[in-house]
């Protein structure tokens, strides 16, 4: 139940009354009359006469306008007011000025109206109230077909719809003052081989009024098994395989086969199961696959038979090449560790060598031939051959030696020239070759000077000649010689009369051929 509010300038007055079917909006009044009772009756009258303008409001909420506010009353107008005052203004028409203030928006909202009312000396002011706002939640569009979602859809977890826009839906209501506002949740739960998407999409208006929540559904899973990809060619079977029981083929990977088949939501699962029975000589290998995906949608498997048997001899490898050795020790043992023999069976091999001849001269040297040979369990064989050419025994050579270019006369009376070695090169064994030449010296020299000339002659172990020389060396000549000092002395004049001079010995300190030495008789001279 609303109340009006009446109000009186002149005495400041304030009459409150209920008026039961008053539902539109709340009146001052105010005016300068202080009896003025008959205008008092007028508003009454109004507020009667307008009480119906709002009779199909509910009652419960009877003082609130349930509208856009665009479409708030648009209260009485200036006409009906002044048409309330005909009898208080008698003959002269009242004047009343409408004056509107608008507050809130859609969703709440006032307005208030204000009338000024005056004829003659008469003046009056009425004020009317309104209040409302927007309690109309979104409703479907005449013809609007929701969507109902979908049931045992084919189709991986990723593929699973994303439902409708939010745009979709929206387009399917209408709000009586707003935009229509749709919210979206939900998301995609389970797997490619289960899932289910439940969204649920919540619709207002800008003033927070709620249609029932839109529910749509929907659920699925692959149920497709994989299938072959395109160009994809099966293996096919195979016959006559050379190859020995152990290594018969193992047949195409699962990783092979699961890359022939593609599946539409995710990996494709191969498991392999084998087969196979004989022997070296005869065998047969049956590989069987079967392929899935990982919601356990079976392919057709696949069957692949492989038959073979062992013709192969053994093969010899690493057989040294043919090579020139320069003595007899030098020819190598067989090499076991370079040579080997594989078979695509036999897992144990003798190799097998010989030599022709078994040996030969060290000093002359001559050619060995050596055969590698080998058989498998089934009598094939293989063999290979090693030509090893030995060569004479090295030649020895002598040693270098060298000699002093010049020799005192004293030294050359010492000298001896040593033995002179010689070698091969090899340091032991059949072909080494060594031993040393004895010299041969010619001394040809006096204390005035010549030569010692050396050279070696002879043959080494293998017959050989060896030389060396001539060596040529020159030797100086003896020191020259010298006179014993002298020295001054003093006589006196009797014994100056009677002195004689003697002899003055000279030598060069030598020996031998190198000795140089002598005397020459003294001259006297003076006065």
């Amino acid at each position: 139940m609303f109340m009006s509010n009446f109000t009186r300038s002149g005495r400041r007055a304030k009459i409150w009354q209920s008026i039961t079917n008053l539902s539109c909006c709340s009146i001052d009044l105010m005016t300068k009359q202080s009896k003025s009772m008959k205008a008092l009756a007028f508003i009454l009258l109004f507020a009667f006469s307008t009480s119906t303008m709002f009779a199909q409001q509910d009652l419960d909420r009877s003082t609130f306008f349930n509208r856009c506010q665009d479409d708030a009353p648009p209260g009485p107008t200036e006409a009906d007011v002044a048409n309330l005052y005909l009898n208080q203004c008698g003959d002269i028409p009242a004047t009343v000025v409408k004056s509107t203030l608008m507050e809130g928006n859609d969703c709440a909202w006032t307005v208030e109206y204000t009338y000024d009312v005056k004829c003659g000396s008469f003046e009056e002011q009425i004020k009317i109230d309104y209040q409302g706002g927007d309690l109309t939640a979104p409703e479907l569009n005449d013809g609007a077909v929701v969507p109902t979602g979908g049931q045992d859809l084919n189709l991986c977890f990723s593929d699973a719809p994303v439902g409708p826009s939010i745009a979709d839906i929206t387009e399917l209501y209408s709000d009586n003052c707003s935009e229509v506002f749709v919210t979206k949740s939900g998301n995609p739960e389970g797997t490619d081989c289960q899932w289910e998407a439940i969204y649920t999409y919540t619709i207002k208006d800008a003033c927070d009024n709620f249609a029932d929540d839109l529910v749509i559904v929907y659920n699925g899973g692959d149920s497709q098994a994989p299938v072959l990809g395109k160009d994809a060619e099966i293996p096919s079977d195979q016959y006559g395989i050379e190859a020995c029981f152990l290594d018969k083929p193992a047949g195409p990977t699962v990783e092979d086969i699961a890359a022939l088949y593609v599946d539409n939501c995710g990996l494709v699962n191969v498991t392999k199961s084998t087969v196979s029975k004989g022997t070296d000589c005869k065998w047969m290998a049956e590989f069987t696959y079967t392929i899935k995906d990982d919601c356990e949608n079976f392919a057709d498997s696949i069957v692949i038979t492989y038959y073979g048997g062992d013709t192969e001899a053994p093969v010899l490898s690493g057989v040294p090449g043919d090579i020139t050795v320069n003595c007899a020790d030098e020819v190598p043992a067989p090499d076991f560790k370079s040579v080997s023999a594989t078979d695509n069976c036999a897992t144990k091999l003798e190799i097998l060598v010989s030599d022709e001849p078994s040996q030969v001269d060290s000093c002359l040297g001559g050619t060995i031939v050596r055969t590698y040979s080998v058989s498998d369990d089934c009598g094939y064989s293989d063999s290979q051959t090693q030509t090893i050419t030995v060569l004479p025994t090295p030649e020895a050579t002598l040693a270098e030696i060298l000699f002093i270019s010049n020799i005192s006369c004293e030294e050359a009376a010492n000298f001896e020239a040593p033995n002179l070695p010689y070698n091969n090169g090899v340091q032991s064994g059949a072909c080494a070759v060594s031993g040393s030449l004895e010299p041969n010296v010619n001394a040809q020299y006096t204390e005035c000077g010549g030569t010692i000339t050396v050279s070696y002659d002879g043959l080494d172990s293998c017959d050989r000649p060896l030389s060396a020389g001539p060596f040529v060396i020159t030797v100086d000549p003896a020191p020259a010689a010298e006179f014993e000092g002298v020295q001054d002395m003093e006589v006196s004049c009797e014994e100056a009369a009677s002195i004689e001079a003697g002899s003055l010995s000279y030598t060069n300190g030598g020996t031998g051929v190198c000795e140089i030495s002598g005397s020459v008789p003294g001259e006297l001279s003076g006065s």
